[in-house]
């Protein structure tokens, strides 16, 4: 009886093992990371705007570096341009995503739907609070 279960418990194993490339469960339930950007001077991409902190997230991956330049992002926040406020690090490359969070005292109060980078700038989504 024994014998029995130990076998089944390595076979159970064996099947159960795979790589994420086999394993259609992993695909579907990995969720995208964003993280706080880096801008230019590798600092937290943010900002301060009318007494709201203002904080841009993103899946790309850039080494802590500062870069030479940087990307602009801007967009509106109840109706009013942040213009160049916020930039990121010019090493972040096409297809990376962002969004931008806006927080009132600690708190998430609004924030900008995903968008893609493609150049130099990226206007986000109008935020209204």
């Amino acid at each position: 009886m024994k014998r029995r279960f130990g076998l089944v418990v390595v076979m159970l194993l064996l099947v159960g093992c795979g790589d994420a490339s086999t394993s259609k469960v992993k695909e579907s339930v990995s969720p995208k990371t964003f993280k706080v950007a880096i801008d230019n001077s590798v600092h937290e991409a943010s900002g301060e705007f009318n007494n709201y902190k203002v904080v841009v997230y993103t899946n790309g991956e850039v080494d802590d570096k500062p870069s030479q330049s940087s990307k602009a992002i801007y967009g509106k926040i109840n109706g009013k341009n942040t213009a160049s406020l916020l930039t990121i690090n010019s090493n972040y490359s096409d297809g990376d995503v962002f969004k931008v969070k806006v927080y009132k005292d600690g708190k998430l109060v609004g924030e900008s739907n995903e968008k893609v980078l493609t150049g130099d700038t990226l206007e986000f989504s109008s935020i209204e609070i």
